[in-house]
C-alpha cells in the first residue's frame, strides 16, 4: 500500500494516485514537478465539466427546503392578510347598508310627501287617530295614495326586509329597520321607532 502524499498547497493527506487535491482542487503532480503556472486548475464555464468534485459552500437548499421556507413566510403573513380581508368585509357590509339606507330614507321621503299632499287634498287624516299603522298593499296607503301621489304602482319597499309604518302622533313615516328620515339608525340593530 502506498504512503498518502500531502498537498502542497493546502497540507490534507491525499492518496498518492490522485491527480488533483480533493480539498483545494491542486494539481498534485504538476506540483512536484515544479510547474507553478499548473499548480491550479482553470475549469471551464462554458462546459461546466470538471474532473474533480466542486464543494459548494453555503446551505443546500433542496425543493422542500424552499417549499418549507415559502410556507413558512406565509404563516406570518396570514394575520395581516387575514385583518385586511376582515376589515375589507366590514367596510363592505357598512357600505352596503350605508346605500340600502339611504334608498329607504328616499323612500320614507317619498311616501311622507305622498301622505302630506293626500292630507291637504282630502282635508282629513291620513289613517285618522291610530297610533300606528303598518302601510301595505291592503291600506289605505296601498289603494288610494301609492298610484296618485308617487307616480308608480308598487309600494316603496325597504331592501334590508324593514317594514314601512305610520305613526299617526308623530304625523310621520318609519322604518322598522331604518327609524325615521330625521333620525336614522347609525347601526344595523332594529330601529325602535319615532
Amino acid at each position: 500500500m502506498a504512503e498518502l502524499k500531502n498537498c502542497p498547497s493546502c497540507g490534507v493527506r491525499v492518496d498518492p494516485d490522485h491527480v488533483f487535491c480533493r480539498r483545494c482542487g491542486t494539481d498534485i503532480q504538476a506540483a512536484e514537478l515544479g510547474d507553478e503556472h499548473l499548480l491550479k486548475m482553470d475549469l471551464p464555464v462554458e462546459t461546466g465539466s470538471a474532473p474533480f468534485a466542486l464543494r459548494r459552500t453555503g446551505p443546500r437548499w433542496t425543493p422542500f427546503t424552499k417549499l418549507m421556507i415559502v410556507l413558512m413566510f406565509l404563516a406570518l403573513l396570514s394575520p395581516y392578510f387575514n385583518n385586511l380581508y376582515r376589515q375589507y368585509r366590514i367596510n363592505r357590509n357598512q357600505k352596503e347598508f350605508e346605500s340600502r339606507q339611504r334608498v329607504c330614507l328616499a323612500n320614507l321621503r317619498v311616501m311622507q310627501g305622498a301622505i302630506e299632499m293626500w292630507e291637504m287634498d282630502q282635508d282629513v287624516l291620513f289613517f285618522g287617530n291610530s297610533v300606528d299603522c303598518e302601510i301595505t298593499r291592503e291600506s289605505k296607503w296601498g289603494k288610494a295614495i301609492v298610484p296618485e301621489y308617487t307616480g308608480t304602482q308598487k309600494i316603496p319597499r325597504c331592501r334590508m326586509a324593514g317594514r314601512y309604518r305610520f305613526h299617526a302622533t308623530s304625523r310621520t313615516v318609519w322604518c322598522t329597520r331604518h327609524n325615521t328620515v330625521d333620525s336614522p339608525m347609525k347601526g344595523i340593530q332594529p330601529a325602535p321607532g319615532p
